[in-house]
């Protein structure tokens, strides 16, 4: 059904179906009608999806309750990309980081991971496919986010930029899909 987004939650050793949270889409500003497109992030108890038109939720790990949910779209008037909203939420310390290209100032959100509740907001760049990162560099933790815009360092408790490099993709934000990967003092890119 086109029309709805589903959720899953599989026995690992039976396959058979533990629960299911499902709802209601409108695929109509995206290609492609179906969802969701980002992988669940799972963390002490609960499951984080972000569906492709811009739901959040936060889901009880056992039965598929919902604890919050977020039109982010709606709510942050997001630029959901043109093949949909894909990258996973990223779960660092206690916040839940989610890049969506909202605005003003919103294309990366974080958010409280019990309660919901925005903590911070960075950044008025287009979304892209690419998963933020966090690492540590001479001491400074850093959330590394890749839009169809830049490269931006923030700090990944207050959302502040640290530093940020132009990089625009040309043609459409599928341009950026792979995540950055860390090498001794580098990023490595692949656009």
């Amino acid at each position: 059904n086109p029309e709805v987004e589903r959720v899953l939650c599989l026995d690992g050793v039976t396959g058979d179906r533990l629960w299911l949270h499902e709802y209601p889409v409108d695929y109509s500003d995206v290609s492609y009608d179906n969802g969701p497109r980002a992988t669940p992030t799972d963390f002490d108890g609960r499951v984080y999806t972000f569906g492709a038109v811009g739901h959040l939720f936060c889901l009880d790990a056992d039965n598929g309750g919902v604890l919050w949910k977020k039109d982010l779209a709606n709510e942050y008037d997001a630029r959901v990309p043109q093949y949909g909203a894909s990258v996973a939420p990223l779960v660092e310390g206690d916040l839940l980081m989610v890049c969506i290209g909202g605005r003003p100032d919103a294309s990366v959100i974080a958010f409280d991971l019990n309660s919901g509740e925005e903590r911070w907001r960075a950044l008025d760049d287009r979304p892209a496919y690419s998963a933020p990162i966090v690492l540590d560099r001479n001491g400074c933790r850093q959330a590394i986010v890749w839009t169809a815009d830049n490269i931006t360092s923030l700090n990944p408790t207050t959302g502040q930029v640290y530093w940020q490099v132009p990089y625009k993709a040309t043609w459409n934000e599928a341009q950026v899909v792979a995540s950055l990967v860390p090498h001794k003092d580098r990023l490595l890119c692949l656009m």
